[in-house]
C-alpha cells in the first residue's frame, strides 16, 4: 500500500507502535444489541457502556 500511495504522489510517513493518540470507540453488535466500549489505556479516559 505504501509504494502505491508514494506512486500516486502521497508522502508517508511511518510511525511506531503507539503513535496516533488517544483512541476511543463505542461499538453495538446489531445482531445482539451488545455494546462495548475500550479507550487508549496511556491517556486519562475512561469508557463505559450499558
Amino acid at each position: 500500500m505504501r509504494k502505491h500511495l508514494e506512486a500516486k504522489g502521497h508522502k508517508v510517513r511511518v510511525t511506531g507502535p503507539w503513535s496516533l493518540g488517544s483512541n476511543a470507540a463505542v461499538v453495538i453488535d446489531p445482531a445482539t444489541g451488545v455494546i462495548s466500549a475500550g479507550t487508549d489505556p496511556r491517556c486519562d479516559a475512561h469508557a463505559l457502556a450499558w
